[in-house]
C-alpha cells in the first residue's frame, strides 16, 4: 500500500464549494480515499457541514431580504429603534403565551398553543431580521458566527454559565 496520499479537498475545491461554484460530488477515488484514511473522513464531514451552513446562510439572507421589502415604520433604513422595540415586544408576546400554557394547561403544549407561539416566533423572526438590516448586518452572517462560538463553547466544556467571553 502506498503511504502517500494527496488530499481530498485542497483549499481552491474547498472556496469553490463554499462560495456556491461547485456542488459537492465525490468519485469512486474520493470514496476510496475517505475509506482509507479517517482524516479525509473528517474532511467530508467538516465539507458536509460547510456546505449545509452556506445553505443556512443564502436562506436567512433571503428571508432577511424579502421581510424587509415589507417594512413600514419611520425612516426604514436608518431607524435602529424601531425594529429593536418591536423585537423586544414580540418576544414578550412569546413569554406571555407560554406563561398561559403554564398557567391554564399545567405546561401542556396543545397544538393550539404551538400554533400560536409559532406565529409569534415569525414575528420575532421579521423584527429580528429587521433590526440586523438596520444595523448593516447579514442574518446569515449572523446565524455562522453564532453557531461557530457555540461549537466553540462546546469544544471548551463551557456551553453551561454566563457571560458573553467564557
Amino acid at each position: 500500500m502506498n503511504n502517500t496520499h494527496t488530499p481530498l479537498f485542497d483549499a481552491d475545491r474547498l472556496a469553490a464549494l463554499r462560495h456556491g461554484r461547485m456542488t459537492p460530488v465525490l468519485s469512486d477515488d474520493d470514496m476510496l480515499k475517505i475509506a482509507e484514511f479517517p482524516r479525509e473522513r473528517a474532511k467530508l464531514d467538516s465539507l458536509r457541514l460547510d456546505y449545509a451552513l452556506s445553505e443556512i446562510d443564502a436562506g436567512l439572507d433571503a428571508y432577511q431580504r424579502r421581510a424587509g421589502l415589507t417594512a413600514a415604520y419611520p425612516n426604514v433604513g436608518s431607524n435602529v429603534v424601531y425594529p429593536t422595540l418591536g423585537l423586544a415586544g414580540e418576544a414578550g408576546e412569546v413569554a406571555n403565551k407560554v406563561k398561559k400554557i403554564q398557567r391554564d394547561f399545567d405546561g401542556v403544549l396543545n397544538d393550539a398553543a404551538r400554533r400560536a407561539i409559532a406565529s409569534e416566533l415569525g414575528d420575532v423572526m421579521w423584527y429580528v431580521a429587521q433590526t440586523a438590516s438596520e444595523c448593516g448586518l447579514s442574518l446569515g452572517d449572523i446565524a455562522l458566527e453564532n453557531l461557530a462560538k457555540l461549537a466553540d463553547r462546546q469544544a471548551r466544556g463551557t456551553l453551561r454559565g454566563s457571560g458573553d467571553d467564557r
